[in-house]
């Protein structure tokens, strides 16, 4: 945000702004799997709405089990976002060419952000 708010060549002008990296999620389930102490199961294809839409008493369970903030399970996720990040049928790429061509380099590793942003839901009391 201060790149955009402060660099002349971003005045009036629409950017694409991801990470900056590409990642697979395929190759991120085995870290998030591991950041847990669980296996990785296999790939499968269903719709995390309906999928959980029954599993607010196994959330309550957990909650109790690891002392967690006592949280609704549609306030830890929104299941129909994942359902769009998760379900596409292709790779989505936005290209960062125009914003680094203005002069914006800053990249994130994705992996690492999402552990990071775990990391914070644990010490948070939010997820076990």
């Amino acid at each position: 945000m201060v790149f955009l708010s402060t660099c002349p060549k971003a005045h009036n002008e629409a950017f694409n702004v991801t990470n900056g990296d590409l990642f697979r999620w395929k190759h991120l389930w085995s870290r998030i799997a591991r950041f847990f102490d669980m296996p990785c199961g296999d790939v499968q294809t269903l719709a995390l709405g309906q999928w959980m839409a029954d599993k607010e008493p196994i959330w309550e369970r957990i909650v109790r089990q690891y002392n967690l903030k006592p949280r609704r399970l549609a306030e830890v996720a929104l299941w129909a976002f994942g359902d769009f990040v998760f379900r596409q049928s292709c790779d989505v790429i936005s290209s960062m060419t125009k914003i680094r061509t203005a002069g914006f380099h800053d990249t994130v590793d994705t992996e690492d952000l999402y552990l990071a942003v775990l990391r914070q839901y644990r010490e948070a009391r939010i997820l076990p």
